[in-house]
Order: structure tokens, then C-alpha cells, then sequence
């Protein structure tokens, strides 16, 4: 791993926000947040000429970090943010220009918000309608200084499996969710503390493996964030259990809501 793995709190977009969208069924705004990127929402009778905008306001004011898109087909386009009194870019901007790739990520200065505005200018394939299969609006939970030494991803599957009456097989996947154990090293105090504060806070919250620097590898591709619980004991444990001041070494354990 090259990247700093990285830690959010649930998406920012949820049920209780309020959605203006130029032509997408404002009914089916649940798909952007359903943390299956599978799904996509469509505009309705966009083209190239025609700029397809979403204003989604939140519940509250919150901190915002990052911006995560997956699975759409933008190949123009920006995001801002309500200032209270306007829209306004983010530091670093937000835009799409000539873009190809399907999956996006924007890291920015942070800013305090209850808005943000999606506006799609123009499709990877012309004229087509727009789409988009999660967006993401994440605050960050903090940083780690150390990244892990180990992570051990598993998909872990729900399945039935029996044979039938002349020994054949008959077999059903009813889903697939991500676990992973991710092993931290010689970890400093203030890590140790993140760690600590992520277990105590005991709810869901987004890890993000490869932490917005797509890796060829299964579960560490740019669109590889998950929304996990922690799961394990945390356990830390002092390098050959005697040698003190060189840090804590702690195996965890984060499993898909």
C-alpha cells in the first residue's frame, strides 16, 4: 500500500436531506446514499446542451472533507458548496474536464456546510443522460500518522449449499460483505488514541483502504470504500510484551454494515 488508509463518518447524504435535481426523480434520491454503487440515478432527457443539476441539502451543518462519486459518467462538470449566502468552489476545486474515469474522489480544505450543488455538464458517451451511482459527502474522523502494516480483506459470503436427493448441488449466494483485519505495528500514542476513540464511538463509519489512490488490487480500487462496524476487541499489546516506549502494535477488525 502506498496511500494513507483513511477513516469517515456515514455519508452526509441520508434520508433526511432535501434534493432539487433538474430532471432525476427527486423520489428515487435514496439510490445515492444506498451504498451499492450498482444502482445509478438517471437525469430524464438531458444531453449535452443541457446541464443536469443537483442541489442536495443536508439536515444539519456539518464539516466536510471529501467528495467521493462512483459509477458515473460525467465527463464535465463541478461540485460547490453553500455558503450561506452563495455557492462557492472548493479549495482545491471540484471539477470533471474530459474526464473518463467512472469512480472519483475530491479531497479539500475544509468547510462548513448544509448544501452542496452536483452539476453535470456533459457525458462520457455524448449526449446521453447523466448518472451517478453513490455520492458521498464524508467528514473526516482523523488521521492515523502510521499506516497499517497488514491489511487481510475477506468477501465474505450468506449462502446456502446442499445436495440433492442424486448428490448434486444446489447452491444460493443471497449477498457478499467485506471484512477485513488490519493490522497496526509500533503504532504512536496518537493512534493508539484514534483507534481507541474509533472503538468507543460505537457506531458505523466508511473505511477507505486505499485512501483516494486507486490500487490494481481487489478491495483496494478507488471505489472500494465500505461502511463497516468494528467488530473486534481492541486489544493493544506492547512489542514482546515487555519493551515500552516504541509504540503499540493492535490487530482490528472492520465488517460491512
Amino acid at each position: 500500500m502506498t496511500a494513507t488508509v483513511k477513516f469517515f463518518d456515514t455519508n452526509r447524504i441520508n434520508s433526511a436531506s432535501t434534493f432539487n435535481f433538474a430532471s432525476a426523480d427527486e423520489a428515487r434520491a435514496d439510490i445515492l446514499y444506498d451504498n451499492d454503487s450498482s444502482n445509478r440515478l438517471f437525469s430524464n432527457g438531458s444531453n449535452d446542451a443541457t446541464p443536469e443539476v443537483w442541489e442536495i441539502t443536508f439536515s444539519s451543518v456539518y464539516d466536510l472533507d471529501a467528495l467521493a462519486v462512483f459509477n458515473h459518467n460525467v465527463k464535465s462538470g463541478n461540485a460547490q458548496y453553500w455558503t450561506g449566502t452563495g455557492w462557492a468552489d472548493f479549495t482545491p476545486t471540484v471539477n470533471w474536464y474530459n474526464n473518463t474515469d467512472k469512480n472519483s474522489y475530491f479531497e479539500f480544505n475544509r468547510v462548513q456546510t448544509q448544501a452542496i450543488r452536483l452539476t453535470m455538464n456533459t457525458t462520457q458517451i455524448a449526449n446521453r443522460d447523466k448518472y451517478v451511482g453513490q455520492l458521498r459527502a464524508l467528514t473526516k474522523l482523523g488521521d492515523i500518522s502510521r499506516n497499517p502494516t497488514k491489511i487481510k480483506p475477506e468477501l465474505s459470503e450468506k449462502n446456502y449449499n446442499y445436495k440433492t436427493s442424486d448428490g448434486g448441488s444446489v447452491y444460493g449466494l443471497n449477498g457478499i460483505k467485506y471484512k477485513a483485519t488490519v493490522s497496526f505495528q509500533n503504532s504512536p500514542a496518537a493512534d493508539q488514541d484514534f483507534l481507541r476513540e474509533l472503538k468507543i464511538r460505537n457506531k458505523p463509519f466508511y473505511f477507505y483502504p486505499c485512501g483516494g489512490t486507486a490500487q490494481a488490487d481487489m478491495c483496494f480500487h478507488l471505489d472500494d470504500m465500505y461502511l463497516v462496524n468494528f467488530t473486534s476487541v481492541l486489544k493493544p499489546k506492547l512489542p514482546q510484551d515487555s519493551l515500552f516506549g516504541i509504540g503499540i502494535s493492535t490487530d482490528t477488525v472492520f465488517e460491512e454494515v
